[in-house]
């Protein structure tokens, strides 16, 4: 829990000359740099002690770099418990540095989409993640753990809460949950907030995807490997099927045959016409900030890559401090019943209104791509002028769109661009108010330090 403000306060005036102070409590909030994937994390700091951690998603496509990221970078900065890990899908990008993690540090809370509680549409999963990234042989066994037995991974000691898909007719908590008082198995809804004491919130939110996985499920009972569906059957039966050990040649050409076959299913569901089918392009989203929807707050740092202009921004005092991480949610998808489907887009704006103006950054959402980016992003809130994207300089997928990048900077936005290259690392501090009030009567604004 968030113990009260100790230590020195900061005075700020803001512009209507105003006299702001500022505790030394801030959160801290770090884009790690580790390629095509994502690692996020969000600290709050009573001077030098953290009192709470939160991470969304631990992944890359280059597993030895968000290893080496976990094992450097983060470890210096925070050695203690992660209060809650927010994993948005379980696609090998954002997952594969969980278990490096997890090694390193007591991870009391995990957030997966309700849909992962079905072994089978997680078996479904993992088929559907070697059809479609060629993953590699020595890669399929951690990905098969963190995928199918992630319960294993975490261990006893790490409560998994499952938030449901967004329903329209499901009411939910004004007041939200205390972030403690979640134990393992807890389901939660979508949009509902969790809250860190009474300073912070945290609100997940996803969709049903459920139909998605039918076609990729009905190709396979189809085809002569339906028995990869059995449950029973183990992974090394699995890579028996699929990747059989080179040594036998029988097996291996057996095995390629599968392979191939499996491939071809993949590419018939998501690689034809009908885009709606791509498994690639759901994600568990998540909302970050301060229960106070009008708090002001005073930034101590910004540092990241503004590809946009190819200045590195420093130092920029700013009022919000929200966040809303998108995964790789494809913003033009459309949900509901006939007749009433709505966009992502517009569906976030609907449930998130009260907190957009309170929205300092957001996250451009699946490594850039054209297919998942809205321009309607830029209108969640006019103010807002912080975007990030993480992707890998080199990538086989075109990430992030040139279009997407050109969008962002026509409308005069920062872009901060989070690549495996180190200097990408994009900082920001948000101190949170102490006291808000006028100027004291019979002093003027010369007692306090002048924003810069």
């Amino acid at each position: 829990m968030i113990d009260a403000f100790t230590g020195m306060s900061l005075w700020v005036v803001d512009s209507e000359g105003n006299l702001l102070t500022y505790g030394p409590l801030r959160l801290e909030r770090k884009l790690y740099p580790v390629g095509q994937g994502s690692f996020y994390a969000e600290r709050f700091m009573d001077g030098d002690i953290c009192k709470a951690c939160v991470v969304y998603d631990c992944g890359s496509k280059k597993k030895e770099k968000v290893q080496d990221v976990v094992g450097n970078e983060f470890e210096k900065q925070h050695s203690g418990d992660i209060d809650a890990l927010f994993i948005s899908h379980l696609h090998e990008d954002h997952i594969n540095g969980i278990e490096s993690l997890r090694k390193k540090h007591n991870v009391k809370r995990v957030f997966l989409p309700f849909l992962y509680k079905n072994l089978e549409i997680r078996r479904l999963l993992f088929l559907y993640e070697i059809a479609s990234r060629n993953v590699r042989k020595d890669k399929l066994a951690n990905l098969y753990r963190i995928m199918c037995s992630y319960e294993d991974v975490f261990g006893d000691k790490t409560s998994i809460i499952y938030v449901r898909a967004f329903d329209d007719n499901e009411d939910v908590s004004v007041n939200g949950f205390d972030l403690t008082a979640l134990d393992n198995g807890k389901e939660i809804g979508s949009f509902q907030s969790i809250r860190i004491d009474s300073l912070w919130k945290y609100t997940p939110f996803n969709f049903n995807v459920e139909e998605k996985y039918k076609a990729f499920k009905a190709g396979i009972e189809q085809s002569g490997l339906r028995n990869l569906l059995d449950l029973k059957i183990s992974y090394k039966e699995i890579l028996d099927v699929l990747a059989a050990p080179s040594q036998s040649k029988e097996k291996a050409g057996t095995a390629k045959k599968n392979f191939d076959l499996l491939k071809d299913i993949y590419g018939k569901v998501s690689l034809g016409t009908n885009r709606k089918e791509d498994l690639n392009k759901d994600s568990m989203m998540l909302y970050s900030g301060p229960v106070d929807t009008e708090a002001v707050f005073n930034v101590e740092d910004c540092l990241g890559i503004n590809n946009c202009t190819g200045i590195r921004e420093t130092k920029k005092i700013k009022e919000k401090a929200g966040c809303l991480y998108l995964g790789d949610m494809d913003m033009n998808q459309e949900y509901g019943l006939a007749g009433c489907r709505r966009r992502v887009f517009d569906i976030i704006c609907a449930k998130l209104e009260s907190d957009l103006p309170q929205l300092d950054m957001v996250q451009v959402p699946h490594h850039g791509s054209a297919d998942s980016y809205s321009s309607k992003l830029l209108e969640l809130n006019a103010k807002t002028e912080h975007y990030f994207v993480s992707y890998g300089k080199i990538n086989r997928y075109g990430h992030p769109s040139s279009d997407v990048v050109k969008d962002i900077a026509s409308q005069g936005k920062l872009l901060s661009c989070v690549t495996e290259d180190k200097n990408s690392l994009c900082t920001i501090s948000y101190h949170f108010p102490e006291k808000v009030w006028g100027k004291p009567e019979g002093k003027g604004t010369s007692d306090a330090p002048q924003a810069n």
